[in-house]
């Protein structure tokens, strides 16, 4: 029998014991956020979906007794680097049953259509996920694309329906997730599924907690006059000394194969891409999730600055970048500019709801030094055309997490700043 056995900490005990060890800065405003997650902690203490479904129904039918609640999960909203990550991993990290998932939602949808390719029906997906991990944890829930939009409702009714129980964390609120989408009147059941399956919590803080491992004198995001001499001494520190000569390596990806230039020194492993190669091709996250899991070490050459012109391209880079965050792989980055300026859109969307069917307008600087220098023409033709596609209203949100994650990451800190938790 499947029984959740809490560790030795909750997950407030162990935020508590990072701040006094001086591990983590006390933020405030994620305390609401960690005492919701130890309620849940506690209450799945003796809870499994599973046995607990079955055995509800069965009295129900044999001794019309109401079936008890089962237990809420959390959607945690807020903006970026103000901690909703590592909260739920504080969480999820203090579940010892094996019957948990926890993965960024880029990889959680990636998988669901390879089932859907060879099942019956989303329905039975969701019933699939639920038996294998009672408890979904969720990073960077976020819906783009038309196609994850119609099957969410389907696939979480049965999910929630088999007794799974969701966490997830979102730059948006569930309101806004999909706003104005194509066909949205068919996504719009599944926001008040998502509200009263999980309590929504917003993570309201000034600070981005990213930023304070910012190091300015790091070398692995920087803007090298010879981007291939910089490299080298990149290569060097990271993998801890001289390499092998570059040799190409295939990468396989479903039925195809990528070739990827490959250095190797001491079993590690690093993969040296020119951006273009990446980023400009017919490439997505299935291939930068085969990527991240197979090196060390990622460096990427003759990075530019990103608008929502060439959106698809931003595109690419903000999802390489999810991925190898997720996958805890060191980056370097030859790039035209300083990770914060790399965006150089100031248009954002509104946290406001618009009204139907109207494509919301509100521009906000997205970095002070990034308005001064790309002021937004707001009546130009390729911007406008644009901000009518789903994916690209949610870039400046998209944007703002990436260049986030990147200074986190170009910090020597980095792999390690970010499994504080795991370690606590």
């Amino acid at each position: 029998m499947r029984r959740w056995v809490s560790s030795l900490l909750s997950p407030l005990e162990r935020w508590t014991a990072l701040v006094e060890r001086g591990g983590l800065r006390r933020d405030e405003a994620q305390v609401p956020v960690v005492r919701a997650l130890d309620t849940l902690h506690a209450t799945l203490r003796d809870y499994d979906a599973a046995i607990d479904m079955v055995e509800a129904r069965r009295r129900l039918v044999e001794e019309r007794t109401p079936l008890r609640p089962l237990p809420r999960g959390l959607y945690i909203h807020g903006d970026v680097g103000v901690g909703k990550s590592f909260c739920m991993d504080l969480f999820y990290n203090g579940l010892s049953s094996s019957s948990k998932r926890r993965c960024h939602f880029h990889e959680f949808m990636l998988d669901v259509h390879r089932r859907a390719a060879r099942s019956s029906s989303i329905a039975s997906v969701g019933r699939d996920l639920a038996a294998e991990a009672a408890v979904l944890c969720l990073d960077e829930f976020q819906v783009i694309d038309v196609a994850d939009a119609m099957i969410l409702r389907r696939l979480f009714d049965a999910v929630w329906g088999r007794g799974g129980v969701v966490v997830a964390t979102s730059n948006r609120a569930p309101y806004s997730l999909y706003e104005n989408g194509l066909n949205y009147e068919y996504f719009a059941p599944f926001v008040g599924q998502l509200r009263r399956h999980c309590r929504v919590l917003e993570l309201r803080s000034s600070r981005d907690h990213r930023l304070e491992f910012a190091d300015s004198t790091s070398s692995r995001v920087a803007r090298p006059r010879d981007a291939r001499s910089w490299l080298d001494g990149a290569l060097r520190d990271a993998l801890g000394g001289n390499s092998s000569p570059p040799v190409t390596t295939d990468l396989a990806v479903g039925s195809r194969r990528l070739a990827v230039p490959t250095v190797l020194r001491d079993g590690r492993r690093a993969a040296v891409f020119e951006f273009d190669v990446l980023c400009d091709a017919d490439l997505g996250a299935a291939d930068f999730a085969a990527i991240a899991s197979a090196f060390d070490v990622v460096a990427l050459l003759h990075v530019p600055r990103l608008d929502l012109k060439r959106h698809d391209v931003a595109r690419r880079f903000i999802t390489l970048i999810d991925c190898l965050y997720e996958a805890r792989v060191t980056v370097l980055v030859a790039a035209e500019t300083h990770p914060r300026h790399l965006f150089s859109t100031t248009t954002t969307i509104s946290d406001t709801p618009p009204e139907r069917g109207k494509t919301p307008r509100t521009l906000h600087p997205v970095d002070p030094a990034a308005a001064a220098a790309d002021p937004v023409v707001d009546d130009d033709d390729d911007y406008a055309a644009a901000l009518e596609l789903d994916s690209v209203r949610e870039l400046p949100w998209a944007f703002r997490r990436a260049a986030s994650r990147l200074v986190e990451m170009a910090s020597p800190a980095w792999p390690a700043s970010a499994l504080v938790s795991r370690r606590s």
